[in-house]
């Protein structure tokens, strides 16, 4: 169609119906002007006289409108017709985006929830991946506190003895800190365990354990042979101390000086031990998430990079879900319930409430469907 434009005498046709209409508007408001000063004179109440005048004024005001509508509408019409023509191909063009454009909000929608479900089985990757460090640590620290506590029982036998042996006796203390001391026996060794509990991992905590007490036999039993015989070696050279209280009737100074010692080395130890521990789980569980968040920037890379703006669309399953909703509006919307506030209204605010601040209202009432949609951004011109 061959787009018809307004002729030069149609046009000085309109500039003329504009100009009369222009002449009237002035005429009018000069008369308005008139005739509120002369109501205003008179107060609330008009005369006869005064309320004839303006209702004759607005009579004409009336008719002199509806005759510039209408000296006015063949040009305007005309116009109308003119700008159809072009709203018609452009709706032509925004109608062929329609199609595409839902291809790619499904796609969107596809991603968005493999992105979803892929995020959910990283993070119970790294959960589980934590879980493994966190317990092995955790076994480790108990290997080693079961292992303290031995060498620590066996100290104190000796230590016990040394305080309490007697004068007659002490001959026979003295030959058996001079004795060998055998290492630590692996009858002793196999009392030693591990025990862990998880929900995350409980089929990997036998082998967590066995893992952490593997090859720490051969550390500890000479480890334990070299602190016994230390101990023992010191114990022996406080033998003529020892026999000279005796002698005397007291009891051993330095056992009970020993003694504060032991306990305020194991404390050292287990902090020092603690310590190490949290940093090394530390420095584990950050390399485990580095290694996640690797993983994740990868397989970004194949995904299209169309983001997606998210909405949700509640579907009301059973008559109660109206109920929740309801509720909701009224607990969480801060406007007042008039007699123009809607069902849809308050679905409507629920639905956005999602949106905004992931609020969701939990019920089986109810189905919460997320939508989505694939942003166009601006790169170049179409072929």
């Amino acid at each position: 169609m061959e787009l018809q434009i307004i002729t030069q005498e149609e046009v000085a046709t309109a500039s003329q119906v504009l100009a009369t209409t222009k002449s009237w508007v002035a005429a009018y408001q000069k008369k308005e002007t008139v005739l509120i000063a002369q109501a205003d004179k008179e107060g609330i109440k008009l005369s006869v006289e005064t309320d004839g005048l303006i209702n004759d004024f607005l009579s004409s005001l009336k008719k002199a409108t509806k005759t510039a509508n209408d000296a006015r509408s063949p040009f305007t019409r005309r116009l109308d017709e003119i700008k159809g023509y072009f709203t018609a191909e452009e709706n032509l063009l925004k109608g062929l985006e329609a199609k595409l454009q839902e291809k790619r909000n499904a796609s969107v929608k596809v991603y968005t929830q493999e992105k979803a479900e892929q995020d959910r089985k990283d993070q119970l990757k790294l959960d589980q991946a934590k879980a493994r460090i966190e317990l092995f640590a955790e076994a480790e620290a108990q290997i080693r506190s079961q292992y303290a506590t031995i060498l620590a029982t066996d100290k104190q036998r000796l230590l016990d003895a040394f305080s309490e042996i007697t004068l007659e006796a002490i001959d026979d203390l003295e030959t058996v800190l001079k004795a060998d001391v055998s290492p630590l026996s692996k009858e002793v060794w196999d009392g030693v365990n591990a025990s862990l509990r998880s929900a995350l991992i409980p089929e990997e905590l036998d082998e967590i354990c066995a893992r952490a007490k593997e090859g720490k036999f051969e550390k500890v039993a000479p480890h334990y042979q070299t602190e016994i015989k230390n101990y023992a070696d010191h114990l022996l050279s406080l033998i003529p101390e020892r026999k000279a209280e005796l002698e005397e009737g007291k009891a051993s100074a330095a056992a009970e000086e020993l003694r504060k010692e032991q306990v305020a080395s194991t404390q050292l130890q287990q902090q020092q031990s603690e310590q190490r521990q949290a940093e090394q789980v530390k420095s584990q569980v950050g390399a485990a998430v580095i290694d996640v968040q690797i993983e994740q920037a990868h397989r970004g890379l194949s995904i299209p990079k169309a983001s997606a703006i998210e909405s949700y669309g509640i579907e009301v399953l059973e008559q109660a879900g109206w109920s929740e909703i309801f509720k909701f509006y009224t607990t969480h919307c801060d406007k007042d319930i008039t007699e123009k506030t809607t069902m849809n209204t308050m679905k409507l605010f629920a639905e956005a409430e999602a949106k905004r601040n992931g609020t969701i209202i939990e019920s089986t009432y109810l189905h919460y469907e997320p939508k989505y949609k694939a942003v166009t951004r601006n790169t170049k011109k179409a072929a």
